[in-house]
């Protein structure tokens, strides 16, 4: 993904977004900070997608959803569950639904097949997408720098850090081998 967003820019942030979700804010955090897109674009353009992506299947869901449950009988436990999670607590589920599996496409649809109410969709989520774009986006960008901060420290060291992988990755191995070589013989002397 990172190359996509290398090379098509805020394009492949806004589709990223719109296809995938808001996650691939923390992917253009990263690439923010390594100088090839400007952190505001990047993350306006990535809420644009977002934004499109979570109130086309809110809407999906609003109009036809008692038609897609009955189509697909696996998201009707999804959709009772959302529909629990909305009457306890709207305003904070509409803040955390981003973190659950699917739930840009998914839980949106069944957000709206749960009747909750458009105009408050509409004000709460991009409120809800804001604050989640931000610690993603901004997770990247920090995380950009702990990398490239860690990468500059690193370079002192590059040769024992690579022996010490070579290393741990032959005892792994040789463990393993052992382990299995065991196993085989506790298997054959069982039978």
């Amino acid at each position: 993904m990172e190359h996509y967003i290398a090379e098509y820019g805020y394009l492949a942030i806004f589709l990223g977004c719109a296809l995938q979700g808001i996650t691939i804010l923390f992917v253009g955090g990263l690439i923010a900070h390594h100088g090839e897109l400007e952190f505001g674009w990047m993350f306006l353009v990535g809420m644009v997608g977002t934004l499109l992506l979570e109130g086309t299947f809110y809407m999906i869901g609003s109009v036809a959803g008692s038609k897609l449950l009955a189509r697909w009988p696996r998201a009707q436990h999804t959709a009772q569950k959302v529909h629990v999670w909305l009457d306890k607590y709207p305003f904070g589920f509409l803040l955390i639904y981003r973190y659950i599996p699917g739930g840009q496409s998914v839980v949106a649809s069944a957000i709206g097949a749960a009747g909750f109410r458009r105009l408050k969709f509409f004000v709460i989520d991009p409120i809800s997408a804001v604050l989640n774009g931000l610690v993603l986006a901004g997770a990247g960008y920090l995380f950009g720098h702990l990398l490239v901060t860690l990468w500059d420290h690193a370079r002192h060291y590059e040769l024992p850090i690579a022996v010490s992988i070579a290393a741990v990755a032959i005892v792994g191995l040789w463990i393993w081998h052992v382990l299995a070589e065991r196993h085989h013989k506790m298997g054959t002397a069982d039978q």
